[in-house]
């Protein structure tokens, strides 16, 4: 889930929780005479597919580009894990608005999906961000499908329960570009595989104008 006012990200409807990328080398070939066979040239390595794919349907396309950040983000952070968009409703996510009364009795509750990936999933976003507060909104409960729960190691990091805990404050006319931290990007790739890649950027950029 998450929160409004406080930006708490919950899982939401928790009652009915379910528990839960390498280089192609080619070699030389050998030099062979005209006319003479040569020995096989060894085609490329086979390169392995992420452990999980999933497609995703967006039913809010006011927040596209949120979405669109927090698929990038997942998609590079090294993580197995591999988010693609599509136009049809027969998608593994979908990203919708719905009423606030969807995720729980909280009034603070911005957004709210199940945990784990063993069947088709929700994100339901039910108080309406700017597209910035937005994106980690989405990143949050994707980690959530992802199968992870709540971060709670003091540090910045996107799955803390409450939106922005335990970070700077972005300067005026910035937001944090950085969506996950390394907690995060341990975490999955713990659940899906893979080999973790921390972001070099800044943790901040300037808004659009």
């Amino acid at each position: 889930m998450l929160k409004g006012v406080t930006h708490d990200l919950g899982t939401g409807l928790a009652a009915t929780l379910a528990g839960l990328i390498g280089a192609a080398f080619f070699l030389p070939g050998h030099i062979q005479q005209p006319g003479l066979p040569g020995p096989p040239r060894p085609g490329p390595s086979p390169q392995p597919r992420p452990a999980v794919t999933l497609s995703v349907y967006n039913k809010a396309p006011e927040y596209s580009w949120s979405l669109a950040r927090a698929l990038e983000a997942w998609n590079s952070s090294g993580a197995s894990i591999h988010f693609y968009t599509v136009a049809t409703a027969n998608a593994n996510v979908t990203v919708t608005i719905s009423n606030p009364s969807t995720c729980g009795s909280d009034p603070n509750i911005a957004g709210c999906t199940e945990l784990g990936h063993d069947g088709p999933r929700i994100i339901w976003i039910v108080q309406q961000f700017d597209k910035y507060d937005e994106a980690e909104v989405i990143v949050h409960e994707l980690g959530h499908i992802i199968g992870l729960t709540h971060d709670f190691s003091g540090t910045c990091e996107a799955m803390t329960p409450d939106l922005g805990q335990n970070c700077s404050s972005p300067p005026p006319g910035e937001w944090r570009c950085r969506l996950l931290g390394p907690n995060d990007i341990k975490r999955a790739v713990g659940l899906v595989g893979g080999e973790a890649r921390f972001p070099s950027g800044p943790e901040f950029c300037p808004k659009e104008s």
